[in-house]
């Protein structure tokens, strides 16, 4: 059996839909219990709809008529089911071979994980050590560059959108 969990894809066959008709594409919302859940439904053209206690066919299950799901049902895509039953047949080989799985390893906690190299450590509050002298060093920064000077007068508005400077006093020549 496949446990839906939020956020999960799943296919919705509204009411009376046949089994070989295209199914609406939805996402799990709300799960209610393994074959009740609450969904997230896009129609074929798109426009997405809630879908509540939507009853949920697991592998194995008969489809249900319009009479027993009068709000449609969900069933899990081929995908989903073929990657259900790898790990079914994997769980019952390691189960036949009376090995149990191996657990996972426990992620380690911000304050268990070793700093990154370049910094001090906490121990010794000591400054990693230089480079190698025969490493190459990053070229240094050229010089800031000086700010360009402004004009004496600022620009005058010609209220059509473009700037020209100021004119100065009129000749006499």
């Amino acid at each position: 059996m496949i446990e839906p969990t939020v956020g999960r894809a799943i296919w919705y066959r509204p009411p009376g839909s046949h089994p070989s008709a295209q199914p609406h594409a939805a996402h799990v919302a709300f799960v209610h219990d393994p074959r009740l859940v609450n969904l997230l439904i896009i129609s074929h053209d798109g426009v997405a709809y809630p879908g509540t206690e939507i009853i949920v066919v697991q592998e194995g299950d008969p489809i249900p008529t319009a009479e027993q799901a009068p709000r449609g049902y969900a069933e899990w895509m081929p995908y989903q089911k073929g990657q259900a039953a790898k790990a079914d047949a994997l769980q019952a080989q390691i189960a036949g071979a009376g090995q149990a799985p191996a657990p996972a390893p426990a992620p380690q906690s911000v304050s268990q994980a070793a700093p990154p190299p370049s910094l001090p450590t906490p121990a010794t509050n000591q400054a990693p050590a230089p480079a190698p002298q025969d490493a190459p060093q990053a070229a240094s920064p050229p010089p800031p560059v000086a700010p360009a000077t402004q004009p004496a007068t600022p620009p005058q508005d010609t209220g059509a959108g473009h700037e020209l400077p100021q004119q100065g006093p009129p000749s006499t020549t």
